[in-house]
């Protein structure tokens, strides 16, 4: 009759010691000692009943012993009870204020369960107003005893300033200590960040010994980590069959970063090692897509528009934007373009991208402005206005693409009087952005403004400057722009003031022009072929035909 012992004994049979796991048997025995006043025995016979463990499942009379138990002072049953009116379920409707009131009870007492999930309530305003720094100030008394689920949960919040000042120093701290306690997650994570370099210095060994170790403790996303590892080009050990490896295992694990890696790697190559093998990539991409894979079913959409499958690449980039789980948002851009380009529906083309701008993706705007001016077969009709208008508000949200277009219509008037000054300003802040991809055609409208004197509709007198407009063709013909290899090359065979004619010079810009497959060049080059260029370029008429053929079939 000790309830101590008869507490035991039901954790003997519910733990299988000695092989003798007997859950019926060890509801008995913590019935026997709970009927004792024994509160732990209470807990966890009630546990049985809330899950149905060793028992049927009896929610009502769960609540009826967590709340006998909290009376008598059980942090871990006021919990129990915060936890079941937080969820609710058909039996017992939801309700935040109890679960506030049971939660707030047991971090009376400094329990930590609850005080993380105090801390989660105020972080995202749920049954109480939101408020990061008590979120914060419950995390880290949660986080005080050094168990690892709240470490890692305070290490995030020191990492991104919620509630607290960013303190790069205390999140490490913070994920360091949880992985000391053997937690996966934590382990991960460390290692993601010494794989990226982010707010440490890149390791690659320390990154592969967290990802082993939380492979250790039941990670399977350290799989796609590892496999990420030996792929990395700057390390030391890479190993691309190693790679596939641990890709392969993750797959069997049903990682989906896992297909998602092996069905990208294969659709790529990684050569000399793996070809690219589009069936082999289908395989594992429709794994990873089959688990509503956001990525996945994008690469997919991408490969069927290859394939020139229109309508399944756009069921399949709808699909990407729909998942539950990481939808890709930049799909509604593939849509548009799919929907532009190849179907030739630019009033669908126009959703699609309206979509992407209620996602936040600047570039949806940018396209808006050029269907509205630039003439589309059963598009809306030309309206300068209007694409101004669209341009300007990818211009506020950030879009380098957005001041191109944006020095187009200051340049040439269509939107609103010509001002050159103007033009050239916003083509600068586009040339400015190298990870644009309008920044070389900035550049060289930059040199082609500049190339001869001109006069805007607002009067500014715009002086021709010739060693000016060079420079803003080479920053261009830097990355192998063919326009503006070729006007350097038109610069170079007439020279300019004070500046004499560069045979030499002037054909190799435009053999590196022709090399861009840029129509002008090719022609101009075949010209060059059919007549002899002074000492450099000898008479050729099988090299002059073949120009023309090649100009011709590009048109």
């Amino acid at each position: 009759e000790n309830p101590d012992e008869l507490f035991l004994l039901g954790l003997k049979y519910r733990n299988g010691e000695d092989g003798e796991q007997d859950l019926e048997k060890a509801n008995k025995y913590f019935e026997a000692a709970a009927k004792h006043g024994h509160t732990a025995a209470a807990d966890y016979l009630a546990e049985s009943l809330r899950y149905g463990i060793g028992t049927k499942r009896d929610i009502k009379r769960a609540i009826a012993i967590y709340e006998e138990a909290e009376k008598s002072g059980s942090a871990e049953a006021a919990c129990s009870l915060g936890q079941i009116y937080e969820g609710g379920d058909e039996e017992v409707p939801a309700d935040m204020e109890k679960a506030v009131k049971y939660f707030e009870k047991a971090a009376e007492k400094d329990y930590a369960p609850a005080l993380y999930s105090l801390s989660h309530l105020y972080l995202h305003g749920d049954g109480v107003e939101k408020n990061e720094e008590k979120a914060f100030s419950f995390m880290k008394r949660a986080a005080a005893n050094g168990e690892a689920i709240p470490l890692t949960a305070l290490a995030r919040m020191y990492r991104e300033g919620i509630g607290t000042e960013v303190d790069i120093n205390a999140a490490i701290d913070c994920y360091e200590k949880a992985a000391a306690e053997h937690f996966d997650m934590a382990e991960c994570i460390l290692g993601a960040l010494y794989f990226e370099g982010t707010d440490v210095p890149k390791d690659y060994e320390k990154a592969k010994n967290y990802f082993l170790q939380a492979l250790e403790h039941g990670n399977d996303e350290a799989y796609s980590w590892l496999g990420s590892l030996y792929t990395q080009d700057d390390y030391a050990e890479r190993d691309i069959s190693r790679a596939v490896s641990y890709f392969e295992k993750g797959v069997e694990k049903e990682n989906e970063s896992c297909m998602l890696h092996l069905g990208q790697l294969y659709r790529r190559g990684c050569e000399p090692e793996i070809n690219p093998d589009i069936e082999k990539a289908k395989k594992y991409l429709n794994l990873a897509a089959e688990k509503e894979n956001g990525d996945a079913l994008f690469a997919l959409g991408s490969i069927a528009r290859g394939e020139g499958l229109y309508d399944s690449a756009a069921e399949l980039f709808i699909a990407a934007t729909q998942t539950d789980n990481d939808p890709d948002i930049e799909a509604w851009m593939e849509l548009g373009s799919l929907f532009l380009f190849k179907k030739q529906e630019p009033m669908k083309a126009l959703e699609f991208y309206k979509k992407a701008l209620e996602d936040g993706i600047s570039e949806g705007a940018v396209m808006i402005g050029r269907i509205y001016s630039e003439p589309y077969a059963r598009g809306p009709e030309t309206d300068f206005t209007k694409a101004l208008e669209w341009f300007n508000k990818a211009a506020e949200m950030g879009s380098s693409s957005a001041h191109f277009f944006l020095g187009r219509l200051h340049e040439d008037g269509r939107a609103l009087p010509s001002y050159f000054k103007r033009a050239i300003e916003e083509y600068k802040i586009c040339a400015a952005d190298a990870d644009c991809i309008y920044a070389e055609d900035a550049a060289c409208a930059i040199g082609d403004l500049l190339q001869s004197d001109k006069t805007d509709s607002t009067g500014f007198h715009l002086e021709a400057n010739p060693e000016e407009a060079k420079k803003w063709y080479e920053k261009a013909a830097a990355n192998s722009y063919g326009p503006a290899l070729y006007a350097l090359s038109i610069m170079y065979r007439d020279g300019w003031e004070g500046t004499a004619p560069a045979p030499e010079k002037t054909v190799s810009c435009l053999e590196k022009a022709a090399e861009t497959d840029f129509v002008p060049a090719i022609y101009a080059l075949g010209c060059l072929y059919e007549s002899g260029f002074e000492n450099i370029l000898p008479r050729d008429g099988e090299k002059s035909l073949a120009c023309y053929r090649k100009a011709a079939e590009k048109g």
